[in-house]
């Protein structure tokens, strides 16, 4: 069956966001919940999770990006220039039949992150 990459827009626009514990006005997590039609469910095939990060001058945090139930990155943010961000994920983890993308800020932390551009790219088959 013919492939194509295809992809998911879960977030344009920035989101900021502190640790669960702190004492101000900003969310912890974040979540939404996507189609992506025709995914590939070869074991062969990746997708592809990027986002750009923008941690602040006293960050010292940790984030978790869940899909579904499944975290698919753990990641510590110490330093505060934005950059982009581009993880490899087993297709395994997209499999329907709903899709729920999750990102939290862990407890124990300081500072705030804002993410912008959160895209998932998959491969797709072609009906």
């Amino acid at each position: 069956m013919p492939r194509i990459s295809d992809f998911a827009v879960i977030r344009r626009d920035s989101l900021q966001l502190q640790p669960q514990d702190a004492d101000g006005n900003l969310p912890f997590d974040f979540s939404k919940t996507f189609d992506l039609p025709n995914v590939s469910e070869s074991d062969d095939d990746f997708a592809i999770l990027s986002f750009m990060a923008n941690p602040s001058s006293n960050a010292n945090l940790r984030v978790r990006f869940i899909l579904d139930d499944t975290p698919v990155l753990d990641q510590k943010f110490e330093t505060d220039p934005q950059r982009a961000w581009h993880e490899v994920l087993p297709v395994s983890v997209l499999q329907p039949p709903v899709h729920r993308f999750r990102l939290e800020v862990l407890p124990g932390g300081t500072g705030t992150i804002r993410f912008s551009n959160i895209v998932l790219w998959y491969q797709a088959n072609i009906p």
